[in-house]
């Protein structure tokens, strides 16, 4: 309500002023007005969010201030204030072996496994989710080399059936005094061992049995030569020597 005023004439006693009750009742209400402005307090709307209106102490009722936090900006015109929130560039580069992506707010981003490679997500890995990537050989049924392969000196070992279109060239190593008894598959060729030629290695380890040799005779006198043992004694002069006894 607004404050009444008393209207006091033009003069005194001149009888154009308020008379003594209507001044009062007057001044009855300005101070009932005073003392319900006195008693106002504060107050909220809404079930949530944060109070603007803090507490009233004596005559003063007392906000909060409104604060811009990070990336927002408060700015206060005559009636309003204009709170403006801008959203931060924020991007991330997802660099690889070849090529690289640059990942934006709010952006997304898949891994996939390339020829023979798995890539699981697991949300509920501890303590942080995980992509896994499996690259495991032995996932792949039919794996292919593309390029020549170096065992670094490395043994190979549980090899069921060795196969090849090709013929396999490999340079052996031979020691020992063990027995080669079966060189397989066919078309693994070597050329030497230990600078020695394979022709001449392999006879060291196989046992040859080149069977019986049948004579035909005809004739008493070669059946009789034949089946006589003769001693051709030995050369000594001019020097020892051999016998060539042909070819079978």
């Amino acid at each position: 309500m607004a404050v009444q005023t008393i209207n006091i004439g033009n003069a005194a006693n001149d009888g154009t002023g308020d008379d003594l009750r209507e001044a009062f009742i007057k001044v009855n209400n300005n101070f009932a007005d005073l003392e319900a402005v006195q008693a106002t307090d504060g107050l909220s709307l809404g079930a949530s969010g944060s109070s603007v209106y803090k507490d009233k102490v004596a005559n003063s009722l007392r906000f909060r201030n409104l604060i811009g936090g990070s990336n927002i900006n408060l700015t206060e015109l005559d009636n309003t204030i204009v709170i403006d929130g801008s959203d931060p560039v924020q991007q991330s580069a997802v660099i690889s072996d070849v090529g690289s992506i640059l990942l934006g707010n709010g952006s997304s981003w898949a891994i996939y496994g390339g020829d023979g490679v798995e890539t699981r997500a697991d949300a509920n890995a501890s303590p942080n989710p995980q992509i896994i990537i499996d690259a495991a050989l032995e996932q792949d049924t039919s794996p292919t080399l593309g390029a020549s392969l170096d065992a670094n000196s490395q043994n190979i070992t549980g090899v069921n059936n060795l196969s090849s279109t090709s013929a396999l060239t490999a340079t052996l190593t031979v020691s020992g005094t063990g027995s080669i008894s079966t060189l397989a598959p066919t078309n693994i060729r070597t050329t030497s061992t230990n600078s020695v030629a394979y022709e001449e290695n392999l006879g060291r380890f196989l046992t040859w049995d080149i069977g019986t040799i049948t004579a035909t005779y005809e004739g008493q006198l070669q059946w009789f030569l034949g089946n006589q043992i003769v001693d051709l004694g030995t050369i000594t002069s001019p020097a020892s020597g051999g016998i060539d006894g042909g070819s079978i």
